[in-house]
């Protein structure tokens, strides 16, 4: 009997401590004095974010009721909603090197053969990749694409050329958007030409696709099982194609010239062997070989549904929005556009308001 009272003291005292101190942790903004949402015991924010329509939607609800810096809990972790300029200066520019690590989404595992891209690393690997990374999207390094970039653009407006014969005839605006980017990344990244705005059963266009439709977070979080294999479907093919031309690259090394793409520059990164200081402490900027692969695959998965979206979106918002139009082809037009083929078209572009 008195094991009995002492085993059901001791549960309860434990469960005490665990409430209260998942309570405390409750207490993270209000001793620091900053505001937020009502949350729920347990489940944070999550409960709100889970039961609104749009998730972006509700943050920018809560950003005008709370302001530019808030907090939230996702569960017990507690989270900054950040929309202040000068603090994310402060954080992402000024004091990076307190900040150098980001937080892991549930729907990627960690990798333990090191083949692990920018977007599924933690720590120190996070730090040196974006070290390395960063500068391989640079202004200088952009412009010296442009010209890649603008046959891209040309492409295009010739297919449209071709469509708008007939002018009855309505074009998909984001099927073409989908192909123009995909061919801008081919052309950027592996300095492959595909001609995939004039062949719609390209083969690189239709796995992307297939791997993207599969890859479904919400699928992965009602059933986690399936974390394990979420990201291996469709994916294997393209990073084979990636695999023969990183190895052809690597043996016309010595003998061509050499390509300005991202994967040249991705390859440069790992035998440039930088030193950078950060706190007093040498850190090697390298990119290894086993990494290379799984980031330039990213850099293809990445920029495509996303870059053709805004495209998308920008279209219509152009042409529902007679004002915003005008303005502008205005400035196109008050500008040096015409004048400029090559790198200076960059100039003028990041220019326009």
């Amino acid at each position: 009997m008195f094991l009995t009272i002492a085993l059901i003291s001791i549960l309860l005292s434990l469960i005490y401590v665990y409430l209260w101190t998942i309570k405390n942790r409750y207490n993270y903004f209000k001793y620091r004095g900053i505001s937020g949402p009502p949350y729920h015991f347990f489940f944070g924010h999550y409960k709100t974010l889970w039961s609104t329509k749009a998730f972006s939607k509700q943050i920018q609800e809560w950003t005008r009721q709370y302001g530019s810096i808030y907090g939230l809990f996702l569960g017990r972790r507690p989270m900054y909603v950040v929309s202040d300029v000068d603090f994310l200066q402060e954080v992402y520019i000024k004091q990076f090197s307190s900040f150098h690590s980001r937080m892991l989404s549930t729907i990627f595992r960690t990798e333990t053969d090191g083949k692990i891209h920018l977007f599924r690393t933690t720590g120190e690997t996070w730090r040196r990749q974006r070290h390395v990374i960063n500068p391989t999207f640079s202004s200088s390094k952009l412009k010296s694409m442009s010209p890649l970039v603008n046959e891209c653009i040309a492409a295009m407006l010739n297919k449209i050329s071709q469509i708008t014969d007939d002018k009855q005839k309505e074009i998909n605006i984001y099927e073409l958007y989908k192909r123009l980017i995909m061919d801008v990344i081919c052309r950027c990244a592996f300095g492959i030409d595909t001609d995939m705005q004039n062949d719609t059963n390209n083969i690189y266009l239709k796995k992307l696709a297939e791997f993207l439709e599969n890859f479904r977070p919400t699928l992965v979080k009602l059933l986690p099982v399936l974390n394990d294999y979420v990201q291996e479907v469709s994916a294997l093919w393209l990073i084979n194609r990636v695999q023969e031309v990183v190895d052809l690259r690597i043996q016309s090394s010595s003998t061509s010239i050499k390509r300005t793409d991202l994967l040249q520059l991705m390859m440069d990164a790992t035998h440039n062997n930088i030193t950078d200081h950060i706190d007093n402490q040498s850190m090697t900027k390298v990119l290894q070989p086993n990494e290379l692969i799984p980031n330039v695959f990213f850099f293809m998965a990445a920029g495509y549904e996303t870059t053709s979206t805004t495209l998308a979106y920008s279209t219509y918002i152009l042409a529902t929005k007679q004002d915003i139009q005008e303005k502008l082809v205005e400035e196109i037009q008050n500008s040096k556009w015409h004048d400029n083929k090559n790198e200076e078209v960059y100039d003028i572009a990041t220019n326009l308001s």
